[in-house]
């Protein structure tokens, strides 16, 4: 068996997974026709999107917990049933409370299902490649707005939201399907043909979720995560909009427009975890923060210019930071507290994307009361000013705490 081989046939096809399973960043291409057809508010749909990511979260915390005495193919077939049902199900609601429990809920629980698996399982195949593995995953993660996205433009326009809904869900049903046949923990003999990772870069310390909260590095971690999270999740779920109310773009050119920033999401994740692969966390950190800063810089000029090509950079580079945030979020877990019970420790991060996954609504509840999105990206600049600070402490905490160099 040579597994040095197969390994790219398994990440690839983990790849194929995510990007189905990030179908959930696309939900700001039908929120116009989700609003029309169920006389819906901005707010009730901005909550519909957090809701679903709140679960998504959830998801992956009980896999963390579950994947260690479940078979990972009996949890991604039953993500794959969740999938399919929770899209079909949302296509015939008529009523806010049933996408709660067909969309937010029953479709976010078996991407982050799905999700903590992949992150988990597919990276023990690449210690020598950590982060170009991780980064791999999670640009087809984020990559599903701008693969998917046009193609979902196509299916409004024909057969509208509900159909194009059933379609994503027996598609990603199958897929998930297929890859629970494929997916597996690395056996004994294929871990002993596996090259080791680089000592400089990775420590052998092995902490619990019970150890790793008593950390001061962990909190550090977590605020950075949160703070860039919620400005790229909110950018996400408000970028159209923004672009249509305040800088008075038409739907088809802001729909383009989102579909092309959000390359910027997946391009950030793969390019920051081969950054990691060099330099290490902490340096990619503080770039994160200093980056981040200009860009909600330039989004907030664009508005006060009125310039759609100012906003367009700005939010791509916002983008490109979130994209290295989520991409760092489980090679420096990985990285500080080991493997053994890495699936556990990123599950409990995952709270972190609860708190963020509140964000957008935050913006869309101070969008509806001063009506433009000044104000709101205003908050999203003081995140990332937050996100630099802690990036600074990040480095003396972490060496005085675990004595390794991240």
């Amino acid at each position: 068996m040579d597994v040095l081989k197969k390994r790219w046939g398994y990440l690839t096809i983990a790849v194929l997974i995510l990007l189905f399973m990030g179908i959930g960043y696309a939900f700001s291409l039908f929120v116009v026709p989700i609003e029309k057809d169920l006389g819906l508010t901005r707010a009730d749909t901005s909550f519909v999107f957090t809701l679903c990511f709140i679960f998504f979260a959830l998801g992956s915390l009980i896999t963390g917990f579950l994947v260690q005495k479940i078979p990972p193919a009996v949890l991604l077939r039953t993500a794959a049933v969740m999938f399919a049902i929770g899209f079909y199900t949302s296509a015939q609601a008529d009523r806010l409370w049933q996408l709660y429990l067909t969309y937010s809920i029953c479709c976010g629980l078996s991407i982050g299902i799905s999700y903590n698996i992949m992150i988990s399982l597919l990276p023990l195949y690449f210690h020598d490649k950590i982060g170009l593995a991780t980064g791999a995953l999670l640009m087809g993660f984020a990559m599903s707005t701008t693969v998917l996205g046009p193609i979902c433009g196509i299916g409004l326009s024909t057969i509208g939201w509900k159909g194009v809904f059933v379609i994503l869900g027996i598609l990603g049903g199958i897929v998930l399907l297929t890859g629970s046949v494929v997916i597996h923990t690395p056996t004994d003999d294929q871990m002993s043909h596996l090259p080791e990772g680089n000592k400089k870069i990775n420590t052998v310390t092995e902490l619990p979720p019970s150890g790793i909260l008593k950390t001061k590095s962990y909190y550090v971690f977590v605020i950075i995560y949160i703070a860039i999270g919620g400005v790229g999740m909110a950018l996400i779920n408000h970028a159209a909009m923004t672009l249509q109310e305040d800088l008075n773009q038409s739907l088809s050119l802001s729909t383009l427009i989102v579909s092309f920033v959000c390359l910027f999401n997946g391009i950030g994740r793969i390019f920051w975890g081969i950054a990691y692969d060099r330099t290490g966390g902490a340096a990619a950190l503080r770039k994160l923060g200093i980056i981040l800063i200009a860009a909600m810089a330039a989004i907030l000029l664009s508005l006060l210019l009125k310039k759609p090509l100012l906003f367009t950079a700005g939010t791509g580079a916002a983008l490109f930071c979130y994209g290295g945030s989520s991409s760092l979020a489980p090679i420096i877990v990985r990285a500080l507290f080991g493997d053994k019970y890495f699936s556990k420790n990123f599950s409990v991060t995952n709270i972190g994307t609860m708190i963020l996954s509140s964000v957008p609504a935050l913006i869309g509840a101070l969008q509806t009361r001063f009506g433009n999105y000044t104000l709101p990206y205003s908050v999203l600049l003081l995140f990332a000013t937050l996100s630099l600070i802690m990036a600074h402490l990040y480095r003396p905490i972490v060496e005085k705490e675990l004595h390794t160099v991240c």
